[in-house]
């Protein structure tokens, strides 16, 4: 490769790295609170509002009565309901959609950060490839 095929791919390399780079973790949300339902930051259970953020670690659980829907970014939700305490995941614990046979999907198909990565290198390969490498290979008409 010469200089200018280099910097082609330097390109196409670098523009996937943006979406890799948001794919980070964010706290979810305690939504749809119904009765009594507490959270617990470490310090003792307390109780929670509609739209509260909890992070990795919290722990959920609804009184008697009491019901929630904690949601992680993408759309991942899971039900507080009375009789089970909810453990906040670093990860959302949906399944993934090529988990054949594993149950529904609840998460949007960019919620795995490879996807937008392979998709945006994808493009940039195909656009370095007509660009250059294929009309060096006689994939199209020589440049002048």
């Amino acid at each position: 490769m010469n200089r200018a095929q280099y910097r082609v791919f330097a390109l196409v390399v670098f523009l996937g790295l943006p979406t890799l780079a948001t794919s980070t973790t964010s706290a979810a949300t305690v939504e749809s609170v119904k009765g009594k339902v507490l959270i617990n930051h470490g310090d003792g259970f307390v109780p929670t509002v509609n739209g509260a953020q909890v992070e990795p670690g919290d722990l959920l659980m609804a009184n008697a009565g009491g019901s929630a829907k904690l949601v992680y970014p993408g759309g991942c939700q899971v039900k507080v309901i009375p009789g089970r305490v909810v453990s906040v995941g670093k990860q959302p614990p949906c399944k993934a959609p090529w988990s054949v046979g594993e149950g529904a999907y609840q998460d949007s198909f960019f919620t795995n950060p490879l996807m937008p990565f392979a998709i945006t290198a994808g493009v940039g390969w195909g656009i370095y490839c007509a660009a250059i490498w294929c009309r060096e290979r006689g994939g199209g008409p020589a440049s002048p």
